[in-house]
């Protein structure tokens, strides 16, 4: 296989990758952050791009002793920092802001169709 073969199947990949029904729906969020970059400094762009291209490359280093522990260490990091922040973003004032209407429901209840989202999201 050419090196020109291996970036088209990787691309071919991506793309049916974003078609999927659990990553489709997160495309949406990916835009959002585009735009949100758009009023970031060129300094925080660059720490951006730095901090990601770490990410590939220490994920690419197989020969790292320990690299698979201390990636899975760094994932279960990362998802930590996300579940407080979507607690903290439900269980924050009491209220869920829908369409700019705002709807004052239960914390459990609204813990629970966070959830139900998450889950109808990655099916």
């Amino acid at each position: 296989m050419t090196i020109w073969q291996a970036v088209l199947f990787a691309f071919l990949g991506g793309v049916l990758l974003n078609l999927m029904p659990c990553v489709f729906p997160v495309l949406s969020l990916k835009a959002l952050a585009v735009v949100k970059a758009a009023g970031l400094s060129l300094r925080e762009k660059r720490i951006e791009g730095l901090l990601y291209t770490a990410g590939v490359i220490f994920h690419a280093w197989r020969s790292l002793r320990f690299q698979n522990a201390i990636w899975h260490a760094f994932v279960l990091l990362g998802a930590a920092c996300h579940y407080t922040a979507v607690l903290d973003l439900v269980m924050s004032n009491g209220s869920v802001l829908y369409a700019e209407v705002e709807v004052d429901k239960p914390h459990a209840l609204r813990f629970a169709e966070s959830v139900s989202i998450t889950l109808a999201a990655s099916r």
